[in-house]
This record gives C-alpha cells, sequence and structure tokens, in this order.
C-alpha cells in the first residue's frame, strides 16, 4: 500500500478545491447587475483570471528570490528551483494573455486594444521568454545559470512595471479595487479568497514540479492521476453551462405567426412597459422583439431604479440568452426565457482546466524518462 506524503496531500487537496471553486463561481459567483461594456456575467471572469494574474507575478517574484539566493551562494539547486518557477509562471503569463483577450473581445469589442495592462503584461511575457531562451543558447552550464540568473533579478523589474501601469496612466482595464467594487458585497470573501487559493496552488505546482525534477519521487504519478482525472470531471461538470450556446437553436427570420420559436441572442435594448419586459434581441441572422413577464426572466434585481436620475434600468440588457416563444403578430410572446453563462468565462475555465491537465501529462512523461 502505498501513503502519500503530507505534502502530496496538500498538492491533491488544492487541486481539488479550486476545481470546486471553479464550478462554484461559474454557477453562483455574484457579478455587477451592470456594467458600461459588455455582457455583465463576463465579469465573472474576475474570478478565473485575476488568480492566474496574480499567481503568475508570485511566481516570478519567488523565481527572482532563488536567482539571487544562486548569485549569492552558487548553489546549482536554487537556479534550477528558480527555471521551474519562473517556467511556471510563464505558463500562467500565457494563460492570461490569451484569458485576457476572450474578455476584453467580450466587454471592449476587440481582442487587443494596447491597454496598458494588455501591453504591461505582453513585455513581461517577452522578457521571461529572453530568460528561457538563455537558458538554451548558453552551452557552458555555470556560465548559463550565472548569466540567467541574473537576467532573471534584472528581468523581475517588468513585475511591478506591468502591474502598476494602470494606477499611472488611463486604462480601460478596472483596478483590484474597482472590480472589488463592481462585482459586489457579496464577493468579499470569495474573489481575495480565489486569488488566495490560486496563489498557494500555484506555489504547490511549482514545488511539486520541482520534486519531479530532482527525486521522481513515486508518489507524483498518483498526484498527476488525480489531478488528470479532477479536471477532466471539472470540464465535464462545466459541460451543462457550455451545451445551450451550440446547437438546437433556430436562428431564423421566416416565422409564423402562431408557431412555437426558440431563438439566442444578445439583449441589445430593454424596457418596463406595462408591467412587462420589451426586449430587442440580436441573434446570428436578425432581430426580435420579445415581449416576457418579469417572473419569466431568471434574473435578480431584474428593475433598479437609479436614485439620482430616477432612470429604471434593466438588468437583462447586454445578457445572452435563449428565448422560447410564441410568435404574435411583430413580437415574440416569451414562456420562458434561460440566461446563459459567459462564452469567455467558460472558455477560460476550459483553457485553465487544460492547463493543469497539461502540466499533470508533462510529470508524467517525465516520470517515464
Amino acid at each position: 500500500m502505498i501513503l502519500l506524503s503530507t505534502k502530496n496531500l496538500i498538492v491533491i487537496a488544492l487541486l481539488a478545491l479550486y476545481a470546486i471553486f471553479t464550478v462554484y463561481v461559474i454557477y453562483y459567483g455574484p457579478y455587477p447587475a451592470s456594467v458600461p461594456l459588455g455582457d455583465p456575467s463576463a465579469y465573472k471572469n474576475t474570478y478565473i483570471h485575476v488568480p492566474i494574474a496574480i499567481s503568475s507575478y508570485v511566481l516570478f517574484t519567488v523565481g527572482m528570490i532563488y536567482s539571487l539566493l544562486y548569485l549569492r551562494g552558487k548553489n546549482n539547486r536554487y537556479a534550477e528551483k528558480s527555471y521551474m518557477y519562473i517556467s511556471l509562471g510563464l505558463v500562467f503569463a500565457t494563460l492570461t494573455l490569451i484569458q485576457g483577450s476572450l474578455w476584453a473581445k467580450e466587454s471592449w469589442g476587440t481582442y487587443w486594444s494596447w491597454d496598458p495592462r494588455e501591453t504591461g503584461v505582453l513585455l513581461l511575457w517577452f522578457a521571461y521568454l529572453v530568460y528561457l531562451a538563455i537558458r538554451r543558447s548558453v552551452s557552458d552550464k555555470e556560465k548559463m545559470l550565472r548569466v540567467s540568473s541574473a537576467y532573471a533579478v534584472a528581468a523581475y523589474i517588468m513585475v511591478p512595471f506591468s502591474f502598476a501601469l494602470p494606477y499611472i496612466t488611463t486604462s480601460l482595464h478596472p483596478r483590484v479595487q474597482e472590480t472589488s467594487r463592481m462585482i459586489g458585497r457579496e464577493s468579499a470573501i470569495l474573489f481575495p479568497g480565489g486569488i488566495l487559493l490560486g496563489v498557494i496552488l500555484g506555489i504547490a505546482l511549482a514545488e511539486y514540479l520541482i520534486d519531479l525534477r530532482f527525486n521522481k519521487s513515486r508518489y507524483t504519478r498518483t498526484i498527476a492521476y488525480t489531478g488528470i482525472t479532477l479536471y477532466i470531471a471539472l470540464l465535464l461538470a462545466l459541460a451543462p453551462a457550455a451545451l445551450p450556446h451550440f446547437g438546437g437553436v433556430i436562428n431564423t427570420c421566416a416565422v409564423d405567426e402562431g408557431s412555437n420559436i426558440t431563438i439566442k441572442g444578445t439583449v441589445i435594448e430593454s424596457k418596463l412597459i406595462d408591467n412587462s419586459i420589451n426586449m430587442i434581441v440580436r441573434t446570428e441572422k436578425c432581430v426580435f422583439r420579445v415581449i416576457a413577464q418579469p417572473e419569466k426572466i431568471p434574473l435578480s434585481p431584474l428593475v433598479i431604479i437609479m436614485p439620482a436620475s430616477n432612470l429604471t434600468l434593466i438588468t437583462i440588457e447586454s445578457h445572452n440568452i435563449v428565448v422560447k416563444g410564441t410568435v404574435n403578430s411583430t413580437y415574440i410572446v416569451a414562456s420562458e426565457i434561460e440566461i446563459l453563462e459567459n462564452k469567455s468565462v467558460l472558455i477560460n475555465s476550459f483553457l485553465y482546466s487544460l492547463t493543469i491537465i497539461g502540466l499533470m501529462v508533462y510529470a508524467l512523461r517525465r516520470m517515464g524518462e
């Protein structure tokens, strides 16, 4: 019988906790009732994207510290630990860029806008890519360790630089405190808790890969298989939220009065008229007017009265929805409305899951060497 060490049990527990956290925030995570740009539910990306971005900063920081320790004492183990932390930090920074681009497309209308935070993280990514190039281009090992460690310390300036850019110049990217305020008091524990959990998991994964590099413990195979199983299960758990985005919906403009119809689209305008919610829904092919009773819309709050201007805000606006109903003259009377999870949130969750699975597959391959 194989008994796992406490350290390995911690890694497995963290992998499981983060998978559970991801499922919870996708289905139940709070998000703003209304935002200036895009689908409000896209702000669930906060729980997925931000922990990974912060984790990359922490991993680069630990990598820099190990590089300093190597330069001070010339212990090769410190240089190799720095390499593993920086390599994993680069993986997370790559994921940060991809996830941020997907969220930007949803909220800002474009994948890339040269926003200060986007640009800063891209420069950070290139800086550490050069670190890997140095490791692979210098043939003499001692010289390679010395030069790459010195470079890692110098390149670290890009970490505070990329983080500080939105605070010192105009940026579309919200600051941390602005994000916390937008997603509400319900996230007072969930948001920072997710960041803390993500950072601890990032460090645990780096230590696991270091242990694999130096020891190739037989117990690491158990962690790899458990991680793969957990994150395949996570993908399956998120499948019900993703499936409504694919097929089963007739997006056509040719509809007959009295016929039943199902459409999928984005609410581009909404008003409260005679105790009914009147919406303009844009599908892939055309635009429909939809009328629904408030109880048919699974959003709370659905109607907000702005105290300063006394304007009525309907929170379904900009959401992606599926409407089932009956065609009545020039509009659809909704019998059922489903609010769809934002695509960018789902894709970003899938990408993180695939990244963890990829790391575990890498670990198994290293154990086979």
